[in-house]
């Protein structure tokens, strides 16, 4: 059982303990809730390089203190200069998953943080909210559990790059768990970005000495197209439901939220649960491409969260047999989640993803910033292939909030299609489990197979016949011991009590102040 902690002083959740810390410390100084996301944002930089770095890409769903909810994408472009084209004369039928040449999107997580701290009502000075990372970098930091797994497992498919080696490496091997990593010239950009502020990343001097990295590693990334990242917050998409609503920047986890609460589930841990979970996922995903590929997918994301169009969605879902679904073949998993929830009822919810972890595997020499391979999610031939100053095509893992009589709700676990997020979310504020049993109820994802159509992943703790019947339905079943996104979640009641809590399987924590 998660051990759950209560609070009317604010609370924080994130993927690792050096980053709990981080947010609880800032609260505890007279921060908000954005200045503590950002702090917790540049500890995880830090010390969980398979999940963030300076380079990756973020999505921030908020709550201010009067209500409003909006969003926060902090996405970088396509370079100009990556084009199919550029790939082909290379030798290349297709972007690389790993490696330079996956590295052409512009970063757009620190130009969050700037429209974050933008929102903020606090004072704290930039050098106090990256005390705690710069500490870390400066004096290193003890490598994780997840770290050196993520190391070990992914070192033999990173390429041989001297700056990685260098910054999280030992003798040139995976750093077993408890061991200490200083990536110096990471605490010397964060501690430039502290006095310089966030956009020296994108037009200052960490900037020219980024780009003249990329160019010498023949990234076709260029300081042109850092300066032109932008993040400006603008509404959130939502989903209605009987008693509240559910917000995130794109549809999936409204959807799915709003797609299970029509399904009217007796129970959260039979067959007919995993089942409908399952399906609403998979129509998520064909209405998120759906409205990916309209002239105007913010538009068409709106029309598809409409009460009838759900209603719609819902009633077509097939509750006895399962439907195909193919997955992308890109190694997933490089994605982070923190939470936060402060005493006058801010709230942020914040997912960072460099893709894959690790991203390219690539470290700028001078700066110390891990590359992301976000690249590697275009496509150099097809219906929306890449092109000069291309948008970023793959959905982030959702950052959920929810309102549901009055109470605030943050829900988040980095997984990709949100299954972890979302039935955590289902199970507490749906079907008014405490936090503690939701959060340790068995798990349910769906993974890409051999030949790429969805495998239903559950984990041990189902009852045997869930897997029987699942398997008559259908479904490709495995049942698993390990691989699941761990969830976590911060609920602030209308009374201002918050309670908080990290899936008890993983290496998240949640701290109250």
């Amino acid at each position: 059982m998660s051990d759950i902690v209560v609070s009317t002083r604010g609370a924080v959740a994130a993927p690792c303990r050096e980053a709990a810390e981080t947010g609880r410390l800032i609260l505890g100084e007279g921060g908000d809730a954005f200045e503590a996301a950002v702090a917790m944002a540049a500890t995880l930089a830090v010390v969980a390089p398979h999940l963030s770095s300076l380079a990756a890409d973020a999505v921030w769903t908020f709550r201010e203190p009067h209500g409003a909810i909006g969003v926060i994408e902090a996405r970088g472009l396509a370079g100009r200069r990556a084009t199919p084209a550029f790939f082909h004369t290379r030798g290349h039928g297709a972007v690389p998953a790993r490696g330079p040449l996956s590295a052409f999107v512009a970063p757009g997580s620190v130009e969050g943080w700037r429209a974050a701290l933008e929102l903020s009502v606090g004072r704290l000075p930039r050098h106090v909210l990256f005390a705690d990372a710069l500490r870390h970098a400066r004096e290193g930091f003890a490598v994780s559990g997840d770290l050196a797994r993520a190391l070990a497992l992914g070192l033999p498919r990173l390429p041989e790059d001297e700056g990685f080696q260098a910054a999280f490496l030992i003798d040139k091997a995976a750093p077993a768990g408890g061991a200490t990593l200083r990536p110096p010239r990471l605490a010397d950009a964060l501690e430039h970005l502290a006095r310089a502020g966030f956009r020296d990343l994108y037009d200052g001097d960490l900037s020219r000495e980024l780009s003249a990295d990329l160019e010498r590693l023949g990234v076709p990334l260029a300081r042109e197209d850092l300066k032109r990242v932008d993040a400006r917050p603008r509404a959130a998409l939502v989903a209605r439901i009987k008693r509240g609503a559910a917000f995130d920047a794109e549809l999936s986890t409204p959807a799915l939220i709003a797609l299970l609460e029509r399904l009217t589930l007796r129970r959260d841990d039979d067959a007919a649960f995993v089942h409908a979970a399952a399906e609403a996922a998979k129509r998520v995903e064909a209405l998120r491409r759906e409205a990916e590929a309209d002239d105007r997918p913010r538009e068409a994301a709106s029309a598809r969260l409409e009460p009838d169009a759900l209603d719609a969605a819902a009633g077509a879902l097939d509750r006895t047999r399962a439907t195909p679904l193919t997955l992308p073949a890109l190694t997933l998993g490089g994605a982070g989640w923190i939470g936060v929830v402060d005493a006058e009822g801010r709230a942020a919810s914040v997912t960072h993803s460099l893709l894959s972890p690790f991203g390219a595997g690539v470290v700028s020499a001078s700066t110390g910033v891990l590359l992301a391979n976000r690249g590697a999610a275009f496509a150099l031939e097809g219906d929306e292939p890449l092109g000069p100053g291309a948008a970023a095509c793959d959905p982030l893992s959702a950052p959920l909030m929810a309102m549901l009589d009055g109470r605030v709700a943050v829900f988040g676990a980095g997984d990709r299609p949100p299954l972890a997020a979302t039935a955590l979310a289902v199970r507490r504020l749906g079907f008014e489990r405490e936090l503690g049993g939701a959060l340790a109820a068995p798990r349910i994802a769906l993974c890409r197979g051999p030949d790429g159509d969805a495998l239903l992943a559950l984990e041990e703790g189902f009852d045997g016949e869930v897997a029987d019947r699942l398997d008559r339905m259908g479904h490709r079943v495995a049942v698993e011991s390990a691989g699941f996104a761990a969830p976590a979640a911060l609920i602030r009641e209308a009374s201002g009590r918050i309670e908080a809590g990290a899936d008890p399987r993983g290496e998240g924590v949640a701290l109250g102040v």
